[in-house]
């Protein structure tokens, strides 16, 4: 599963923290951004790697 979050802000002070839960959502946020870039002062990718709390409990057994 690829899971982002992503943080973008427009030249008018507006922020926005976009959850992607997969490809296709990034893709279409990566297509948002390249049609609106002369809106956007900047966007990054804050989190990647997302997890749900039973995913993180399976990753973390190997760990202990």
């Amino acid at each position: 599963m690829e899971t982002t979050l992503f943080e973008i802000k427009f030249y008018d002070g507006r922020k926005f923290n976009v959850f992607c839960a997969n490809s296709s959502q990034i893709n279409r946020f990566l297509k948002f951004i390249n049609k609106h870039k002369d809106s956007i002062e900047y966007w990054k990718d804050t989190i990647n790697g997302i997890h749900l709390i039973t995913q993180f409990e399976k990753i973390t057994t190997n760990l202990l």
